[in-house]
């Protein structure tokens, strides 16, 4: 018994105390959890990756960038750059700086740090585009026969709803008289 006093609770001590010594002993695990302790205690996990307070872990440039960083409270912080520096013009989006001229008509990308990408500045051409809005009323023809439909649909199901209620509680009576009966009808 002295033996395992004198050892330090280990796996296999413990199996070698009990064999060598008869002896009995509770071992102590290690926890299989690795604690969250960062080297200094500040900065960022990331991944197994520590990075410092104030330290960027990823970043794009761009109008389309985004990134990620260490911020004082050793969070991870992330953010896009979408609009910020760029310009759109005709559904595609540019860099601050570039300039792209289609038929004739040159245009220049000046972005701002608005959070919506700025449209280009274009020179070149002699006529103004025309411009045309049309507004289309609402379609509601056929509508009220599409509601008529619908609710015809509705009324036949709610009364196969019903009738297939009444035919569940039928079989219920059906199905508990020969239990129920002596007669076994």
């Amino acid at each position: 018994m002295k033996c395992c006093k004198e050892f330090s609770v280990r796996p296999l001590v413990v199996i070698f105390c009990v064999l060598a010594c008869g002896c009995t002993a509770v071992p102590t695990w290690q926890p299989t959890w690795l604690p969250t302790y960062r080297p200094g205690g500040h900065g960022c996990d990331d991944g197994g990756r520590v990075y410092s307070r104030g330290e960027v872990i990823a970043e794009v440039p761009g109008c389309m960038g985004y990134g990620r960083y260490c911020n004082d409270n050793d969070e991870i912080i992330s953010w896009d750059n979408f609009g910020i520096g760029c310009c759109e013009h005709e559904g595609q989006y540019y860099e601050d700086g570039e300039t792209v001229t289609v038929e004739g008509v040159t245009c220049h990308c000046k972005g701002s740090e608005d959070i919506e990408p700025d449209p280009m500045i274009c020179t070149g051409s002699s006529t103004a585009p025309v411009i045309t809005t049309t507004t289309t009323a609402p379609q509601t023809a056929g509508v009220e026969q599409e509601a008529d439909k619908m609710q015809v649909w509705y009324d036949n199901f709610t009364q196969l709803m019903a009738e297939m209620l009444v035919a569940v509680e039928k079989l219920g009576q059906c199905s508990a008289g020969p239990a129920a009966s002596a007669k076994g009808t």
